[in-house]
């Protein structure tokens, strides 16, 4: 859920985001696209780590990472540590995503397909949602930066959650 969320309610967020640093469209579209790379280069750079050294293992780093990237964009100020910490956000949130999806295989043998399935389909809730939720908080006058800080929140609090669980098939 808070994937699809992550991803929606950033693009809702994108018009407070130029507004703050003061860029162009096409700035903002830049902006878009690197997190996006990086969502596409996470599994091809990470995938082979996952087996060697463990999905529990992977996805606390990786959550911890994204704790602390969204950390770092709530509480930069200049553009290019935005820029650093959506990047490493999109990373961290694309190697979450296939890393639980690859987890909850391997843990439900038998049910696995059926929990990808509600792993697809929260996904889409979130993004369906954080547009609804993002814009109104922004026209309520909160700050753009209170995504990153709920996101970083959520990470953290999901480590906990992955550290205290059995990663034996079940």
């Amino acid at each position: 859920f808070m994937n699809g969320f992550e991803a929606a309610g950033y693009q809702t967020s994108l018009a407070a985001i130029g507004k703050e640093y003061a860029l162009s469209g096409a700035g903002m579209g830049m902006l878009a696209a690197v997190q996006l790379l990086a969502g596409l280069l996470a599994p091809f750079l990470f995938g082979p780590l996952a087996d060697k050294l463990g999905k529990k293992k992977l996805l606390l780093c990786f959550l911890a990472a994204e704790a602390a990237a969204c950390a770092l964009i709530s509480l930069c100020a200049v553009y290019r540590l935005f820029a650093i910490g959506i990047f490493l956000v999109g990373l961290c949130v694309s190697t979450v995503q296939y890393l639980a999806i690859a987890a909850l295989a391997d843990l439900f043998p038998a049910s696995g397909n059926r929990k990808i399935g509600w792993i697809t389909g929260f996904y889409s809730l979130g993004a369906v949602a954080a547009p609804l939720l993002c814009g109104r908080c922004l026209e309520r006058g909160y700050s753009w930066k209170s995504l990153f800080v709920a996101l970083g929140a959520v990470a953290a609090g999901t480590a906990l959650a992955v550290l205290a669980q059995n990663f034996s098939p079940r």
